[in-house]
């Protein structure tokens, strides 16, 4: 067969999407003959992709070995170059296995990624000048001892926790004291303000009292005054009368005498 058809064949089916059985009636071909051109090619592809994953693991490797080499863990590596699980764990088994480290291996496959963890313990232990003794007895205390004292802190940031409540609830209340006492200040301040009108009152009151005072007493000395005077010029006309009546009694008294007079005659 022609490469020329086998090309159109694959350009057909990978690249234009057309079926078997349209490739068959634009080619004349076969059905067989197309499947094996596909399979072919497709094998091809694999062959090609599979080539090139081993080409970029190898490149990966040798990063991930650096990185490793330099202190990074296993997720820090992953990170760093892009790449999933299982092949991070992989690169890091063959790294310590090229190191001359089985047995490192072995622990790292029992304990998993915790084994970085130790690894770094051991690391920042070594680097703080602690022998292999005083590592163990620090286990030891962080195995034995830091339980009671993990306790302990439970206990007292319970203790602080309650005492910050306690000091909130003390907050709020001295909060609602002060409302209190800026509304009792605002109500001395209106009973004051009302003391002063009610004293302003008061003494207009008085004023006005006093005023109506000294026109009482006016009225009384002007009454008096008139009072004195009727009783004055009432008296002097009881007297003018009372004299006319002695004058017209006297007047009489003497018509009276002088009649007399006369009828004895």
């Amino acid at each position: 067969m022609l490469e020329s058809r086998k090309k159109r064949v694959i350009y057909l089916y990978f690249v234009e999407g057309k079926t078997y059985r349209e490739i068959v009636i634009i080619e004349r071909m076969s059905i067989r003959d197309i499947s094996n051109i596909i399979k072919e090619e497709e094998a091809r592809k694999q062959d090609h992709e599979d080539d090139s994953h081993k080409q970029l693991e190898g490149k990966l490797s040798s990063k991930a070995y650096r990185l490793f080499e330099g202190g990074s863990t296993p997720v820090e590596a992953a990170i760093k170059l892009e790449i999933r699980e299982p092949l991070p764990s992989r690169l890091y088994k063959e790294y310590l296995g090229l190191k001359g480290l089985p047995e490192v291996v072995s622990l790292y496959e029992k304990i998993g990624d915790d084994a970085w963890s130790y690894l770094k313990l051991y690391k920042l232990a070594k680097s703080s000048g602690m022998s292999s003794k005083e590592i163990v007895k620090a286990v030891d205390i962080a195995l034995n001892k830091l339980p009671s004292a993990d306790e302990n802190f439970f206990q007292i940031r319970k203790k602080v926790n309650e005492l910050v409540g306690t000091e909130r609830q003390l907050l709020d209340h001295n909060e609602v004291l002060k409302a209190k006492n800026f509304s009792l200040i605002n109500e001395i301040s209106d009973l004051e303000a009302q003391k002063h009108e009610l004293i302003e009152y008061s003494n207009r009151k008085k004023e006005e009292i006093e005023e109506l005072q000294k026109e009482q007493q006016q009225i009384e000395n002007t009454m008096n005054k008139y009072q004195h005077m009727v009783i004055c010029r009432f008296a002097g006309a009881i007297y003018i009368v009372l004299d006319i009546i002695a004058m017209n009694l006297a007047r009489a008294i003497e018509i009276r005498e002088m009649y007399k007079g006369d009828i004895a005659e």
